[in-house]
């Protein structure tokens, strides 16, 4: 299976995302090392920057895939 542009693109531009999104969490969590009462809020903002990655990512996916079953609809 190969890959035409526009999923090459997407690709790139999803590995980007994730990169800036876990770097961020690695950050917040590097910021506040030495503060233990600090533990359950990096613990859930570290899950709502993985969150923000992952669900933008299923969206368009989703959307995608909806939008190729109605232009096969029209074709058939």
């Amino acid at each position: 299976m190969t890959l035409n542009g526009w999923q090459k693109l997407w690709m790139g531009c999803s590995v980007i995302w994730g990169f800036v999104c876990v770097g961020s969490s690695v950050l917040l969590v590097i910021e506040n090392l030495g503060d233990a009462s600090l533990a359950a809020y990096i613990t859930v903002a570290s899950a709502l920057v993985l969150a923000i990655w992952f669900l933008p990512l299923i969206a368009i996916y989703i959307f995608g895939w909806v939008i190729g079953w109605v232009v096969e609809g029209f074709r058939g």
